[in-house]
């Protein structure tokens, strides 16, 4: 069951398997506040185990296809931020945003976006001031942040297609680098098999067509998140990967080929992210 080819690189600090759990499985959940079909990890957590740990960070000789790494940043930065805050009596989503916001928030944005641009290579990433990103602003203790743009509602674990690349090629997509600037410890979640596996692995078990051109045009028209779920659906107890990012520090992962999201659960302050995105 435990078979997946991505790697977890964590380079703030020895002793990194303790930061890395994993779920029981897998859920759809039903609350009204996520979309139809919205899968999300399965509860309880629990720390990787030496064998499990071997195989996420490709000390046991697993064929690696993809890495999520977790980097850390200049604390001048996070000083920066939480310095826009000094004044605030409380910390409230709205205030946080309104800051974010502000012309001070995206100064200390665009002097990040080119530290980053400059020691990071996100696949192909572009001058700053074409990266897209910003930050991001979500409330705390939620377990997963991602929202869709027009309905609002979570979507949980799901796979970004910016770029529209077809199935098998999809290792060649940008990666995406969200680094923590809040107060509270946050999450990645992400599924240790990349998407161009599960879309082949699909492709070939789906016995209904008559051809490979036939299984092909209907794998494409299902789309990458829907490709996920299906695989969430049919083995809901494999687990899912949680990395935690601390204040201070990023990840940076290939999110256009990793059934992935962020959380929040757990955090006793607003979360902030700030994302930036390689074209």
């Amino acid at each position: 069951m435990w078979k997946g080819s991505v790697s977890v690189v964590i380079e703030t600090e020895a002793g990194s398997g303790d930061r890395i759990e994993l779920s029981s499985g897998s859920i759809e959940r039903t609350s009204t506040a996520y979309e139809t079909g919205a899968i999300v990890p399965r509860v309880p957590w629990r720390h990787v185990s030496r064998s499990e740990w071997e195989t996420l960070s490709g000390e046991g000789g697993v064929i690696v296809d993809s890495t999520v790494r977790v980097v850390g940043f200049p604390i001048e930065f996070l000083e920066q931020f939480h310095s826009l805050f000094f004044k605030c009596d409380e910390l409230t989503m709205e205030s946080v945003s309104i800051q974010a916001g502000s012309s001070s928030g995206a100064a200390i944005f665009q002097t990040f976006n080119q530290y980053v641009a400059a020691r990071h290579s996100l696949n192909g990433s572009v001058p700053p001031e074409r990266v897209k990103g910003g930050f991001c602003v979500k409330a705390q203790n939620l377990d997963t942040v991602t929202t869709d743009p027009i309905s609002k509602l979570y979507v949980g674990l799901h796979v970004d297609d910016w770029s529209r690349l077809p199935f098998g090629s999809r290792t060649r997509g940008p990666y995406r680098l969200c680094a923590n600037f809040g107060w509270s410890d946050r999450f990645f979640l992400f599924l240790n098999i990349p998407l161009d596996s599960l879309a082949s692995q699909e492709m070939t078990q789906d016995s209904s067509c008559a051809d490979i051109r036939t299984s092909r045009g209907s794998l494409l028209l299902k789309g990458p998140t829907a490709i996920a779920r299906n695989f969430l659906k049919a083995s809901p107890n494999y687990p899912i990967v949680r990395v935690r990012v601390k204040p201070g520090e990023a990840y940076i992962a290939p999110t256009e080929n990793l059934v992935h999201d962020g959380s929040s659960l757990g955090g006793s302050s607003i979360d902030v992210a700030c994302h930036i995105q390689g074209q």
